[in-house]
């Protein structure tokens, strides 16, 4: 995999504007060890599955409670 395809793995791990920047100013050899944990540590691109989804306040009720959805 060359680092093109690994900088956009990063970008896929985390949706946001911030993370975008982040990714974008890191060296190659950061975009590669950063990779290289996040498959080591297995944690796998929330973009690529459709089903997950960033939890916001309207998921949870007025006590502070998740609210399953299906």
């Amino acid at each position: 995999m060359d680092i093109t395809a690994k900088r956009e793995y990063l970008l896929k791990m985390y949706p946001g504007q911030k993370w975008l920047e982040k990714v974008s100013r890191m060296s190659d050899k950061q975009v590669a060890a950063i990779y290289y944990r996040m498959i080591q540590d297995g944690q796998k691109p929330v973009k690529d599955d459709p089903k997950e989804r960033q939890a916001t306040i309207y998921d949870y009720d007025e006590d502070g409670c998740f609210i399953v959805r299906k």
